[in-house]
């Protein structure tokens, strides 16, 4: 019973870094995009969304460590999967 709770809440708190780092990306796209934006057509004025980035990357950092290692399989096999996607030639380099 107590093994089945905490798998559960391991499930549960993979599935926050796991969005938690989505929605930091999310997040970043979308300021980066509005940061360029208002840069060329200046209606207002964006000068607090370079430290709200540096937020937000910073916790998308984190929270996507954090899912790495508190994932089921090995960070090693990740990178394998990640990899064997890429064209070969990206790969031999």
């Amino acid at each position: 019973m107590v093994k089945d709770f905490l798998i559960f809440v391991d499930r549960l708190i993979e599935k926050f870094l796991r969005w938690g780092s989505l929605i930091c990306l999310v997040s970043l796209l979308i300021l980066v995009a509005g940061n360029v934006l208002f840069r060329f057509i200046p209606i207002l004025s964006m000068g607090w969304a370079d430290e709200i980035i540096e937020f937000f990357f910073a916790w998308m950092i984190f929270f996507m460590r954090c899912s790495f290692m508190a994932g089921t399989e090995p960070f090693s096999r990740r990178i394998l999967f990640l990899t064997a996607s890429l064209p070969k030639r990206v790969v031999v380099i």
